[in-house]
């Protein structure tokens, strides 16, 4: 099953530093923002989102196939 999942990557540029990659990414179905600092984090935050919206799918799932059994 597919999961489509959307975020507003928001990039925050500092004309003295304009190589580092900052901002914040918008998590549209929570209306959370998470800040991050440098590329590693960008990554490290869209993984963590990845994986638990894919947890999240998973548990809907279970439930579904438990109320079809009951």
């Amino acid at each position: 099953m597919r999961l489509t999942r959307s975020f507003l990557l928001r990039l925050l540029i500092d004309p003295d530093c304009p190589g580092v990659l900052r901002g914040t990414l918008h998590v549209v179905a929570d209306t959370q923002d998470y800040a991050f600092a440098d590329e590693r984090a960008l990554l490290d935050l869209l993984h963590r989102q990845i994986t638990r919206g894919a947890a999240d799918q998973t548990v809907c799932t279970e439930d579904l196939t438990r109320l079809e059994e009951e």
